[in-house]
């Protein structure tokens, strides 16, 4: 055992008795017929993950808050081994809308990025993938 500053042995001594104290109850309550209090400890293991849980949906729940005032997009929240609280959901364009994105990305790009022109109409050099 290590030997504490000279400083510090009051402290240790205190703490000794205290805990000497609590066993002595510890054992009077255990010894008493009739005691309906389980005295038994929760895993520690159980108490850790239940901890880290309520953490983790605090931060998931503060991430969501945040991207929701931040941004007009949407996101839900999701469990991760990579540290991804939230995820952006993406919605399905219907086929309609998938006509005029050609003309939207046009009138989005600078001139002469990505399109060729003609004199009677304009062109995409690349259609762009749908993400559905």
């Amino acid at each position: 055992m290590a030997t504490n500053p000279p400083g510090q042995a009051f402290p240790n001594k205190a703490r000794v008795a205290i805990l000497a104290e609590l066993e002595k109850e510890r054992r009077r309550l255990l010894n008493t017929p009739g005691a309906s209090i389980s005295l038994s400890r929760p895993n520690l293991k159980e108490f850790r993950d239940n901890a880290e849980q309520q953490h983790i949906a605090a931060q998931q729940k503060a991430a969501l808050q945040h991207a929701h005032t931040h941004s007009s997009g949407f996101f839900i929240t999701q469990d991760s081994s990579f540290g991804n609280l939230i995820l952006p959901v993406i919605p399905r364009l219907e086929p309609r809308v998938l006509t005029f994105l050609p003309l939207v990305l046009f009138l989005l790009l600078p001139v002469g990025q990505g399109f060729q022109t003609t004199h009677t109409h304009v062109r995409p050099t690349s259609l762009p993938v749908p993400l559905f």
